[in-house]
């Protein structure tokens, strides 16, 4: 369940990649830390999230969502949604206390400012695999895609946060530079399929 989620449930392994390595393992000093700072960011986050379906139509320019002014473009998020007339849009954040939480670590100790933000990034990136999860058993999804991914354009996120009103429902929004903020956060772009 996605309101249940405890520091077991974000794997280390998932940590020390966000890091930018692969087939690496903590020692045992690191591990402690990063198990301490898993409980801490889990019990001052207060996580938000919010999804809608929405019917979509493809054009010449990309994927239109009906309702909406966004138009996804980009081969993959077209390749993704080929023939679908059904997605779920989704956003998810940690919040402002994570933030806080993270800028206050990096400010006392860079060890530990660099593994909260990675902790944070994992946690984030499992909170939308537990969603994805639980919506598994409304709806026939065939996974998800973010902006950003390949040639998904960037410019697409404002108008998906538009689409989700997340400043008022989750306390998210964008800059000017397409930076979502609170920054552990993510939108993505699930597909609906029939069910056979």
């Amino acid at each position: 369940m996605i309101d249940g989620l405890t520091a077991k449930d974000i794997p280390n392994e998932k940590i020390i990649r966000y890091l930018g390595y692969e087939n690496t393992y903590a020692d045992e000093k690191t591990t402690a830390v990063i198990n301490g700072l898993k409980k801490k960011l889990i019990s001052v986050s207060h996580f938000r999230y919010v999804y809608d379906k929405f019917a979509v139509s493809e054009n010449k320019q990309g994927i239109r969502v009906v309702g909406t002014n966004i138009i996804m473009r980009g081969k993959r998020v077209r390749s993704f949604l080929k023939n679908l007339n059904e997605i779920i849009l989704m956003a998810v954040t940690l919040g402002q206390e994570a933030e806080r939480f993270i800028m206050y670590k990096q400010k006392i100790s860079l060890l530990e400012g660099t593994l909260a933000d990675a902790i944070a990034s994992a946690y984030v990136e499992k909170l939308c695999d537990t969603l994805q999860a639980e919506l598994s058993h409304k709806y026939n999804i065939n996974g998800r895609i973010s902006c950003g991914y390949c040639d998904f354009p960037i410019e697409t996120q404002p108008h998906i946060l538009k689409a989700l009103n997340t400043q008022k429902t989750v306390g998210l929004y964008c800059n000017e530079n397409y930076i979502m903020l609170p920054r552990k956060s993510v939108t993505a772009v699930m597909g609906v399929e029939p069910w056979t």
